[in-house]
């Protein structure tokens, strides 16, 4: 019922607005007829320029005191007349009132509807937004957790390997060291020796070396 109202009052203010430049031309226009004819289209005429100055106070040309002027202009000196006019035109005034006064009731009520609403949709953006901040919080604070536990795994896990390395490392020269004992006493036993250079340096076939790959192979050179 609010916006149908609402409708109405907008429909009825472009109306005018368009009327405006007629409305404006016909109020300054001498009317001829009858006294009562005359009478009845100046009121006529009148409450369209007082509905123009109502419906869209932004419209130049006509103004309060103006439709006053105009208003008793028409009157003469009877009282009788005078009377008649001022009475037609309070009640005009009073429908026009009422009319005005209900549709700025509707706009405070619409307003306060949509600044409700507003209210109702920051509150729950707050919230949401209080709810995100807390998950991104919880979230900061589990990286920040297994962020330090996987530190703690990783430098575990690169002391790990470098002993590893060290091992293998030892376990290889241990190795070369044993087959360097070994070789020197198969060379004492068998009387026969060992051509370890030639052996190293390739000149010897692989298939045909009695040391071991340990040394023949050009990646696995004696560290000591």
């Amino acid at each position: 019922e609010r916006e149908e109202r609402r409708r109405k009052w907008d429909a009825k203010a472009d109306a005018l607005k368009k009327e405006a430049p007629t409305i404006l031309r016909l109020a300054d226009t001498p009317i001829e007829g009858t006294q009562a004819e005359v009478t009845k289209e100046r009121m006529a005429r009148w409450q369209r320029a007082l509905e123009l100055y109502v419906y869209c106070p932004e419209e130049k040309g006509v103004d309060w005191l103006k439709l006053l002027e105009k208003l008793m202009e028409g009157c003469g000196e009877d009282e009788e007349e005078m009377l008649e006019a001022l009475s037609q035109a309070s009640q005009v005034c009073t429908n026009l009132l009422d009319q005005t006064s209900l549709a700025s009731r509707d706009a405070t009520d619409a307003m306060t509807e949509a600044e409700d609403a507003y209210h109702i949709r920051l509150e729950a953006h707050t919230m949401l937004a209080d709810r995100v901040s807390e998950q991104a919080e919880k979230i900061e604070e589990q990286f920040r957790t297994n962020g330090r536990a996987a530190l703690k795994i990783g430098q575990q896990l690169e002391l790990a390997e470098a002993k590893k390395r060290q091992c293998d490392t030892a376990s290889l020269l241990i190795r070369q060291w044993w087959m360097m004992e070994n070789l020197a006493e198969q060379e004492e036993l068998s009387g026969e020796e060992l051509q370890v250079n030639e052996e190293v340096r390739g000149v010897i076939p692989s298939s045909s070396c009695r040391m071991d790959p340990l040394f023949t192979r050009p990646e696995n050179s004696l560290e000591a």
